[in-house]
């Protein structure tokens, strides 16, 4: 039994240490890319943005290049909405 219980917490996610969170680390992210550039995303510079050690980043996400999907997905979908909204304002003219 007390195992089991180590295993579990070994396990358990961790909690986010000084206010850094999933949802803060993509943003951190957009923001980079939007300063300097593409090429610029790196986990160490969205480490340095938003204040922890790089290896921090890994209990958020998996990697740079997961990093970079859910910065993409962040943006399709903010585009997305920005066409349906111009979309909708048209037809209703």
């Amino acid at each position: 039994m007390r195992w089991r219980a180590r295993c579990y917490d070994y396990w358990r996610p961790a909690m986010a240490r000084g206010g850094l969170s999933s949802g803060a680390v993509v943003p951190a992210a957009i923001e980079l890319v939007d300063e300097h550039g593409a090429q610029a995303l790196t986990l160490s510079a969205v480490a340095g943005s938003v204040g922890v050690a790089t290896p921090s980043l890994y209990k958020h996400v998996a990697g740079l290049p997961q990093l970079r999907r859910l910065v993409c997905v962040r943006i399709m979908n903010e585009l997305a909405d920005r066409l349906q909204k111009a979309g909708l304002g048209r037809s209703r003219g």
